[in-house]
């Protein structure tokens, strides 16, 4: 007699567990699932709206306008420009940087940047220059095709400074013109025009804003250029009027240098900037303010270390594009240095791989089926 054949069959049911607890649980694991999709596309969409709100509005991608101030990490030896790293220039990479003239033309604290950026040329030129100079005189020193320019212009009012001002629009030969243009001044108008230093301090900007213009109207192109972007030919520069030490001055500096005249000349700078695009470098103003050690024990003049680091922000300004662009990746020169931005058609694929990638994970997550459930019999 045959055996009977032992059978097994596996059945499948569509229909979920007939137990209560079984479908509660089932149901709280769907409603679980489910709730930590939508708060992961929640997130992905925020993080997405963000980075582009933050593409879109950014008025200093190339961090230029950082170095138009900073904060000291340790004063007066560490400048720290906000989001980049300033880099430290020397004689190659200014030779590299420049051939041609740089300008300064204002009073001595003009000059100290001018002779800060002459030692980084030629630190033993220099110090036989400064003993030959006369202290209120114009300096010419040159070095390996770099010709740096000081004119000695305290009220901003003299012919030279219009000339040079004239040279920088775009019919002027090239090496007539500034690679970098620094102005400054104030501190003599304080001390020496009493009630209408700060209308003759205007009066001297307004004139150069109308030197600055082209015929039509507009500003020159390099008059605004660096807050922005890099990459620019020539670099204008305005140094903010320098608030002392007061506790350092002489009794009779204190008296004509008050900060009363001195704050509405630098407010008139920044009304200047706003209308007129004038890059004002407040980084410097930023390095001597309430900061003892940044000054010297005349309490008007600032240390070698802040005058070299004030050179240096000019440089940073000018070069880091033109340097970086030379060599590898800028990692010891990333404030205002030109990146390669992506093309149309990076961007474009970019943004829609961005925006199609969590509505595909969502469709996916949606459309799974439901979990079948099996029995042996």
């Amino acid at each position: 007699m045959r055996k009977p054949r032992s059978f097994s069959s596996s059945i499948t049911l569509i229909c979920p567990l007939p137990s209560w607890s079984g479908l509660q649980g089932t149901l709280g694991n769907m409603m679980l699932r489910q709730g930590i999709d939508r708060i992961c596309l929640l997130l992905w969409l925020v993080v997405i709206s963000m980075s582009l709100y933050r593409y879109l509005t950014n008025s200093d991608a190339y961090k230029c306008g950082a170095l138009l101030t900073g904060d000291w990490t340790d004063p007066p030896a560490q400048w720290q420009p906000p989001g980049c790293l300033l880099h430290e220039y020397h004689s190659r990479d200014m030779t590299t940087c420049f051939q041609g003239k740089l300008a300064f033309v204002g009073d001595s604290t003009v000059r100290e940047v001018f002779w800060a950026m002459a030692e980084k040329l030629d630190a033993s030129g220099t110090g036989r220059a400064i003993h030959g100079a006369y202290k209120h005189s114009d300096i010419t020193f040159n070095m390996e095709g770099v010709e740096l320019d000081f004119v000695w212009d305290p009220y901003l009012n003299s012919s030279k400074l219009n000339h040079i001002l004239e040279s920088q629009r775009s019919h002027a030969a090239k090496e007539d013109k500034a690679s970098v243009l620094l102005i400054g001044g104030g501190l003599w108008h304080a001390r020496n025009l009493g009630d209408v230093s700060t209308k003759a301090f205007g009066s001297a900007f307004d004139r150069m804003v109308v030197n600055l213009r082209k015929p039509e109207g507009s500003m020159l192109p390099f008059v605004n250029s660096h807050i922005s972007r890099p990459n620019v030919e020539n670099l204008l520069a305005i140094a903010p009027v320098r608030v002392p030490q007061y506790r350092s001055l002489s009794p009779d500096r204190a008296a004509t240098l008050a900060q009363n005249k001195i704050n509405p000349m630098n407010d008139y700078l920044k009304h200047l900037s706003k209308d007129h695009g004038l890059p004002v470098v407040w980084s410097y103003s930023a390095m001597t303010w309430e900061e003892p050690l940044a000054f010297q024990k005349d309490g008007l003049h600032v240390v070698h270390s802040v005058a070299t680091l004030q050179a240096d922000i000019l440089l940073n300004l000018r070069c880091n594009a033109k340097l970086s662009s030379r060599g590898s990746y800028p990692m010891d020169k990333t404030c205002c240095s030109a990146y390669t931005q992506p093309n149309w058609i990076q961007r474009t694929f970019l943004m829609c791989s961005l925006g199609l990638l969590p509505l595909v994970t969502a469709i996916a997550a949606k459309g799974k089926p439901r979990q079948l459930y099996s029995y042996k019999i």
